[in-house]
Order: C-alpha cells, then sequence, then structure tokens
C-alpha cells in the first residue's frame, strides 16, 4: 500500500466527507467511556459467546492454591467463572455489571455486589488474595484502582492482575483504556506496592505482588 499517496490532504478530504456510523453522537459518547458502563456490561454478560481470558484464570487457580489463600476477592468478576474455580474457598465479586453478578449467583452460587472498583472502600472486608483479571486495561485511572485493591488485602495478601501483552491498545479496542508492556505494568504494580513480578503467559501479561 503506497501509504504516501494515501495520507494527503486529498485523501482525507475525501474520506471526512462522509458520515459514518461512528459518526453518531451517542457512540461517540460510548467510545469516550470506552464502553464501561454498566449497561454495556450487563449486555456483555447476557451473552453466551463472551471469550474469557481461560489462561490467565487457570493461573490465577493455581496461584491461589499455591499461596495458601483462605479469601478470595475478584474485581471485575463478570459472571464469576474464576471464581468458581475455587467456590471451596470464602469468595466474593464484584463487577459493574448486575447482569454479570446475578448470574454469578444464579449459576454458581457465589456472593457477590454490583458496584465501581472505585468504591471498594465501602466493601467493609479484606482478603487473603485479590484478583484483577483482564481489567486494569478498561481502567484510566489505574493506579489509583491498585491503590484500592491494596487496600482490600490482608497483612501478606496476594496481589494477581492479567492484561494483554502489548496489544490491544485503546485505539484497537473501544472497551480498553490502556495498554501495558511488561515494563509498564511493573512500574504501576511497584509504585503501589514497592514489590511486583511479571510473568509472560502468551499473549497475557501476570502481574504479581505481595502486601508486605
Amino acid at each position: 500500500m503506497n501509504y504516501d499517496r494515501i495520507n494527503t490532504p486529498e485523501y482525507w478530504d475525501k474520506v471526512w466527507l462522509k458520515w459514518r456510523w461512528d459518526d453518531k453522537k451517542s457512540n461517540l459518547l460510548m467510545s469516550y467511556d470506552r464502553a464501561n458502563t454498566p449497561d454495556y456490561w450487563d449486555k456483555m454478560w447476557s451473552s453466551p459467546k463472551r471469550r474469557y481470558e481461560k489462561y490467565s484464570m487457570q493461573r490465577a487457580w493455581w496461584l491461589i492454591r499455591e499461596v495458601k489463600a483462605k479469601s478470595v476477592l475478584d474485581v471485575g468478576c463478570g459472571n464469576g467463572r474464576l471464581l468458581y474455580g475455587v467456590r471451596d474457598l470464602d469468595c466474593f465479586g464484584i463487577d459493574i455489571s448486575q447482569v454479570g453478578i446475578d448470574r454469578m449467583k444464579k449459576e454458581f452460587g457465589i456472593e457477590g455486589k454490583a458496584m465501581n472498583l472505585y468504591d471498594l472502600n465501602q466493601l467493609d472486608r479484606k482478603f487473603d488474595f485479590v484478583v484483577c483479571n483482564h481489567t486494569l486495561e478498561h481502567l484510566s485511572r489505574d493506579k489509583e484502582a491498585v491503590q484500592k485493591m491494596k487496600d482490600k488485602l490482608n497483612p501478606e495478601g496476594t496481589f494477581y492482575s492479567a492484561v494483554p501483552n502489548n496489544m490491544s491498545s485503546p485505539e484497537e479496542t473501544e472497551e480498553h483504556c490502556q495498554m501495558y508492556n511488561s515494563e509498564s505494568l511493573s512500574e504501576l504494580l511497584t509504585s503501589v506496592f514497592g514489590n511486583c513480578k511479571i510473568e509472560v503467559i502468551g499473549n497475557h501479561l501476570i502481574g504479581i505482588a505481595k502486601n508486605e
């Protein structure tokens, strides 16, 4: 493709003369908010076709057992699939979607609450293990979010996060506000916890930190 031919005033004049579906005000607002609204996620979790990031979920299961956690909080739990794998423990999930929470309770018998993670201080309990599986990339205030999740950990508790590995940028995916690589994820977690371990599993980045 001849990029010099495409990137001319004449070319882009023709492009912007056309009205597109993406130009609709309501669609622009949804894109601006990265689609992270209760209505959006209610629709997503109503669909049985929603893809789930199973490899990072399986890694979380293993680590929860490895550190011998007795209580687990899943932040951005969706319909509770991750918590279902450790349902014999004291599990609780929060999600912006009431549909997701209702499904978790009905299908898996796991307790939770529909709430914004920035309101985590309203949750009057702490946990041995906090999971944030493919949720950080949806957050514009990621450092604030990580701090709030840290505050929900017991002493010596473990924080587990998974994000796409240097892919699915906000320009590519309207749901996403951030794109991480190993360095940026490590910097984020270390700035809050003072420690961090990064693992790479295919197209997943796993960030693990301890509440020392």
